[in-house]
């Protein structure tokens, strides 16, 4: 019974429980990484490592499934087309209960309420460029498609939700292909009239200024992407205290907050670690 109880609190020794955090790449995910890992290390009895910008969702996810993280952030339109290889839906509920439930059965992950906003692939364009070439939709690009040069993520020419299902969905593919760019990258070149349109998120920091335009997804092709964390079940079950502490994330960042924080990394070159920290003071989050 002494035994038990000792494991139950961490144990008699104050032996503090592990948890590793992990995120891939991209500015958001830095941030968001660190909001996780800062938000558990407020508790004396944990000891949090961090394994971030591990690369993409593949890279990513396969480190949870191995246990080599424990959680993670992640979006329910990833979740079902790139991790699941399930066809894409515009249902939003749909969406994330089929990922949850199939995350569950399959590998014993569990997805965590959504964290209060949607990541949702976008098109965008300089607005001079846009103004010029009479492009406000999706469907306008056609238009263009043999002069229009592009740079998306590698990521996103390859995936099912992306470019390769675009051209699919809206029936025209650009002459010129696509650059290859990280996602950081985009946003400069577009400014710099390297390129003409460039692939992009929703909560990206850029559409805060003027500076750039989001074409209107007319055929209603982009999936939706509610951000949540993914945590390995047997991480929940070590660390009883975990699935409290990471629900006081849930519907807490709405879309003019994670745009905001991502702005305050790309455009005024603040650390993911500092925005991370005043968002969780602001909240009152942690002590």
């Amino acid at each position: 019974m002494i035994a038990a109880a000792c494991l139950a609190f961490g144990g008699c020794r104050g032996e503090r429980s592990l948890v590793v955090v992990g995120c891939k790449g991209s500015t958001e995910q830095l941030v968001l990484g660190h909001i996780v890992a800062q938000l558990l290390e407020s508790r004396p009895r944990l000891r949090v490592v961090r394994k971030l910008n591990l690369g993409d969702t593949g890279t990513c996810f396969s480190a949870l499934e191995r246990g080599e993280i424990d959680v993670y952030p992640e979006y329910t339109g990833t979740m079902l087309t790139v991790i699941l290889k399930q066809r894409a839906s515009r249902r939003t509920q749909y969406t994330r209960t089929r990922a949850r439930n199939l995350l569950a059965d399959r590998y014993h992950v569990r997805c965590l309420s959504p964290l209060g906003f949607s990541h949702t692939y976008v098109l965008m364009m300089r607005p001079s460029d846009a103004a010029t070439l009479g492009v406000k939709t999706i469907s306008d690009l056609r238009r263009h498609a043999k002069t229009v040069k592009a740079a998306f993520t590698p990521e996103f020419l390859t995936r099912p939700d992306g470019y390769r299902g675009f051209v699919e969905w809206y029936g025209f593919e650009l002459a010129t292909r696509p650059l290859q760019m990280a996602s950081g990258e985009l946003s400069r070149a577009l400014l710099d009239a390297r390129v003409s349109v460039v692939s992009g998120y929703s909560t990206d920091g850029c559409l805060n200024s003027r500076a750039v335009t989001i074409l209107k997804d007319n055929r209603g092709f982009f999936t939706p992407y509610q951000a949540c964390l993914l945590v390995r079940q047997d991480a929940l079950d070590r660390v009883p205290e975990l699935s409290v502490l990471l629900d006081q994330l849930s519907d807490s960042i709405n879309d003019a907050t994670v745009r905001w924080m991502n702005a305050e990394v790309d455009i005024r070159h603040r650390s993911p670690s500092a925005v991370a920290a005043d968002f969780l003071h602001l909240h009152g989050l942690v002590p």
